[in-house]
């Protein structure tokens, strides 16, 4: 009954596991996640549209979107990946002076500035084969990082 439930569970979520995967109780599995098998996803960490390389596992209280993470990655805990910036060489970093997506009023004519941070494939980070990534990191949108 146990395994009925969870295979309940993981398509309704749309979680494509080959084999051997363990999702804690406490993650937050979403939407088009692929895993190679003998994954691992610790309590508190969310993800989504993302892909996991076979034996890869992440830590507790991750946070990860359209990540594509290689094969054998150790990922600690509070991770989390920023796909999106602000400007730094502008008036503000408040939107107000750059977006015209802000409340309907910009001080701007047209965006002047990319909002999103991707790589050429389209996900918010790329995390080679064989890394490892301590507790605490705050990893920027776009970035690859290599095996």
């Amino acid at each position: 009954m146990k395994t009925l439930i969870k295979k309940s569970i993981n398509l309704i979520n749309k979680i494509k596991c080959r084999s051997k995967c363990k999702i804690a109780a406490g993650a937050f599995v979403r939407g088009g996640n692929i895993f190679e098998g003998s994954n691992r996803v610790c309590d508190g960490t969310f993800l989504r549209s993302s892909v996991m390389g076979y034996g890869s596992y992440i830590g507790r209280n991750c946070t990860f979107s359209r990540v594509k993470i290689g094969k054998y990655c150790s990922i600690g805990s509070n991770i989390s990946v920023a796909a999106s910036s602000h400007p730094t060489n502008f008036v503000s970093t408040h939107p107000a002076f750059y977006s015209k997506d802000y409340g309907g009023f910009s001080y701007v004519e047209k965006i002047r500035f990319d909002k999103s941070l991707l790589t050429e494939n389209g996900f918010a980070c790329e995390i080679g084969n064989d890394v490892w990534i301590g507790d605490n990191v705050l990893i920027r949108g776009g970035v690859k990082i290599g095996d």
